[in-house]
């Protein structure tokens, strides 16, 4: 699955072992990624290159957990992740995270506080780890700051917009709107879980689903 924000910015770097990516095709694959970016036209990478430290997370594992501090920037180059927060009784899914994209607490890891938030491995998962200690270390880069600024732009419209979504769309238009962004979501996470982020219960989704394969 591409990248939620910048699909087209998607590295299409193929791996020696397709799901098990190594430290270097990681490091490989960001940079790439980076490249795609007009911030990093004119830029070297050699001091950033030992900020990335290689990441494993296994399935069914969390990544982080609600009420634990966690301190590293995340990227994502091979798994996915169930980005959700806890409720009292239920769980907020707050969104699917796969290949090509940063997976940390919002606040947690800039402020030192337990995480309000959770990561759950559905895939075994390959990336980078970047420290909070090295990640202030290259916010001090200009293009390094101006790439992490525009992450953040596109993260608070993506919120602004499913905030919107849940104002004025119903059940059926919130699914076609994550097929159209994400169709690769309802092959590789639970129908429980898409169920619960379009905030519809399992048995409407299962519906909406038979009806949309009927005019196929």
């Amino acid at each position: 699955m591409p990248n939620v924000f910048y699909p087209e910015k998607t590295p299409k770097i193929k791996f020696k072992i397709s799901s098990k990516p190594s430290h270097q095709e990681c490091i490989e694959y960001f940079l790439s990624f980076l490249k795609s970016f007009d911030e990093f036209s004119e830029s070297t990478f050699e001091n950033m290159i030992p900020a990335l430290e290689y990441g494993h997370w296994k399935k069914n594992n969390h990544l982080f957990k609600t009420g634990e501090e966690h301190s590293y920037l995340n990227f994502i180059v091979s798994g996915a992740f169930v980005f959700y927060k806890e409720e009292k009784k239920s769980k907020n899914i707050l969104g699917f995270l796969t290949e090509c994209n940063f997976c940390s607490p919002v606040v947690g890891f800039l402020t030192k506080q337990p995480s309000e938030e959770a990561a759950l491995c559905v895939e075994n998962c390959y990336g980078l780890k970047i420290s909070l200690k090295n990640f202030l270390i290259l916010m001090k880069r200009n293009d390094f700051a101006s790439f992490i600024q525009n992450i953040n732009l596109k993260m608070l419209n993506y919120l602004t917009n499913r905030m919107y979504s849940f104002q004025s769309m119903d059940a059926k238009q919130r699914y076609d709107a994550l097929l159209v962004e994400n169709p690769e979501v309802f092959m590789r996470f639970s129908s429980q879980d898409i169920a619960l982020f379009l905030g519809i219960e399992p048995a409407t989704l299962s519906r909406i689903r038979k009806e949309k394969n009927k005019y196929k």
